[in-house]
């Protein structure tokens, strides 16, 4: 499980510190308060499971025990994540940019390597007579190299499309790589990581739009243990609207008993369908796509993107949920990321939604981080686990804002969430004169929505 969180220059964050994450975190503020590029940075990085090696001048080969030497790994992002999109390119996109970053400063060698020359960071410097001056950026100029694969001899080859998807890495071994953390996690590495001996992995992103002022390098570190590359499931609001995949059905196609499993879940959400089973089939027009759909007796197939935006929102989570709780077993991790799940949905199916969520991970290694500016989805959360003491100690609310562009942040545990909530206080202001209402979720809410 992450439990702490380092950012510098991601973004609209020029440094940012996040500690003491739990099971169920809740990142809760204003508008521009960096609720979505935490989101972001912990996806990004989570993803990045494909495994190569990176060289640079300036980054030293590791030793092992006879004193040769190694190449140090880095991890790229995988090809698809869980819904089956393009890690980068998904982002990029949901910005207003273009998927296939066409101008990428690198180009692809003969053997299937990455070659970078990040043009706005800085050279060395050197004398007319050859002498260094100055030291420029220890990521200036780097190569990913593909690793090998089973069959020594072969090597899983990086090509012109990874080049144009690709715009982050991660290392998870800073054995060496004092100079590279100083420079691009200044002032923070390495006070702000802790000396407990966790594991630790720090991502570096050269894509010029995410980097804060287009200055260095974007970078953000976590310490504790992360999801499995593919096991990671990012919900933002895009997903409602996007069809599922034809890998999402295949992996979905690979749960035991999906469909009774996703047709009791999302009955509970919306009862109001009568007696139904959940489905999901080949889009009818969009070659390669496929759409959810319920099975009504007596009224035949209805595709789930002819209800409402609700019912598409809760039956696309629940979806997606049902196949990473499935892969979330013999040691491996999840996690999901939930933007502003408030959105689209009645205040009676948005209860019932979180409900089932909760149900859904409560006995899974999976870590959940949701962004919200709901006083409903925080109150919710409160009442539900109220229930469900196990849970209590586990979940964290972090009020967030931005000073100066840096990241300020109050933790609450469940404590401190049900004192504010029954004195009627809004965690959502770092100021209580700005409260306009106050909500309260009542024990007769709850009772209705069961």
């Amino acid at each position: 499980m992450i439990e702490r969180l380092i950012l510098s220059r991601f973004r609209g964050i020029r440094k940012g510190i996040i500690k003491d994450m739990g099971k169920i975190n809740l990142l809760v503020g204003p508008n521009n308060s960096g609720k979505t590029a935490i989101l972001e940075a912990i996806y990004w990085l989570s993803v990045c499971g494909r495994q190569c090696g990176i060289y640079s001048r300036k980054i030293p080969e590791l030793m092992d025990e006879d004193g040769l030497s190694y190449s140090r790994n880095a991890f790229v992002p995988m090809e698809m994540d869980l819904l089956g999109m393009s890690p980068c390119p998904r982002i990029w996109k949901r910005h207003g940019k273009s998927e296939s970053w066409k101008e990428a400063p690198g180009s692809v060698s003969d053997d299937g390597a990455l070659a970078y020359n990040i043009p706005h960071l800085k050279k060395d410097e050197f004398s007319k007579d050859g002498e260094l001056l100055k030291n420029g950026d220890p990521l200036k100029i780097f190569r990913l190299v593909p690793s090998p694969t089973e069959d020594i001899r072969d090597v899983e080859k990086f090509d012109e499309n990874t080049l144009s998807s690709t715009g982050v890495f991660v290392l998870d071994n800073f054995k060496g790589a004092d100079d590279i953390l100083k420079c691009y996690l200044p002032y923070l590495y390495p006070v702000e990581f802790s000396s407990s001996g966790q594991y630790r992995c720090c991502a570096f992103t050269w894509y010029p739009d995410f980097i804060h002022r287009g200055k260095s390098l974007g970078a953000w570190g976590i310490e504790g243990e992360t999801a499995d590359a593919d096991c990671v499931l990012f919900f933002d609001f895009h997903a409602t609207d996007d069809h599922f995949t034809k890998d999402f059905w295949w992996a979905m196609r690979d749960v035991p008993d999906w469909r009774n499993q996703l047709t009791r879940a999302f009955g509970k959400v919306i009862d109001d369908i009568g007696e139904f089973r959940a489905s999901i089939e080949p889009h009818p027009t969009l070659r390669d796509m496929m759409q959810g759909a319920v099975e009504i007796e007596g009224k035949g197939t209805i595709p789930i993107d002819d209800y409402g935006d609700g019912a598409r929102h809760a039956f696309k989570v629940l979806a997606g949920l049902t196949v990473l709780a499935d892969r979330c077993k013999d040691g491996r991790n999840g996690i999901f990321l939930w933007e502003d799940p408030e959105l689209f949905m009645h205040s009676k199916s948005l209860c019932r939604l979180i409900k089932e969520v909760v149900e859904i991970v409560k006995d899974k290694p999976i870590q959940v981080f949701i962004s919200t500016q709901s006083l409903e989805v925080i109150a919710f959360f409160v009442r539900i686990l109220k229930e469900r003491q196990e849970l209590q100690d586990k979940i964290r609310a972090f009020r967030m804002k931005l000073v100066d562009d840096e990241l300020i942040t109050a933790n609450f545990k469940y404590s401190n969430l049900d004192a504010w909530l029954e004195h009627g206080l809004d965690l959502r202001f770092w100021d209580q004169m700005d409260v306009i209402m106050h909500y309260q979720v009542g024990e007769s809410d709850l009772e209705d929505v069961e």
